[in-house]
């Protein structure tokens, strides 16, 4: 897979990132093997300490954990999957109000538009 990196963000907080997203988004389920540091490394096209730095983050964080000579593992507390799950729609739903917000929305204009189009009622064309 290509990914595109942004160079204002240090690239071990984009891999964090992108971690963290495959793990809430189902990619890795609660209790999965994580693919080797080399074999990551290989697939981000960066340096190996890179990985191995976003990895110890994850671990810090709760999301992975190590098993000595068998590799780290995602987390088998789904409780703090969700949790994590519920936080990154929220920024992403905060950031995107402030930004409707900035070109003139009011939050009652966003709210109704967000119903009909969860809803289906509405659509871009």
């Amino acid at each position: 897979m290509q990914y595109n990196f942004d160079n204002n963000v240090p690239l071990y907080i984009q891999i964090i990132d992108i971690i963290k997203t495959k793990i809430i988004s189902g990619h890795y389920e609660p209790g999965q093997q994580l693919e080797p540091v080399r074999t990551l490394a290989a697939e981000f096209e960066i340096n190996p300490n890179t990985i191995q730095r976003a990895l110890g983050e994850l671990e810090n964080q709760g999301l992975l954990h190590s098993q000595r000579t068998k590799g780290r593992f995602v987390t088998e507390d789904v409780t703090l999957i969700k949790k994590l799950r519920n936080k990154m729609v929220i920024e992403e739903l905060e950031k995107t109000i402030k930004t409707l917000e900035k070109m003139g929305f009011k939050k009652m204009e966003i709210k109704e538009i967000f119903i009909e189009l969860i809803d289906g009622g509405i659509s871009n064309d």
